[in-house]
């Protein structure tokens, strides 16, 4: 989930993960960088959310 901007509001955005690399994921697709990102709590939210 991410924030859809000025709105506020979240948006699910489907991504490409490449190879893991230690403890971490590369994003290869989907995602800008500066896109903030939910990674804890995302149950919480349904896409649309204030």
């Amino acid at each position: 989930m991410v924030p859809g901007g000025p709105s506020s509001r979240f948006a699910e955005r489907p991504v490409q993960l490449g190879a893991p690399v230690e403890d971490s994921l590369n994003v290869l697709e989907g995602l800008k960088p500066g896109d903030l990102v939910v990674t804890a709590g995302s149950f919480f939210l349904r896409a649309g959310a204030d």
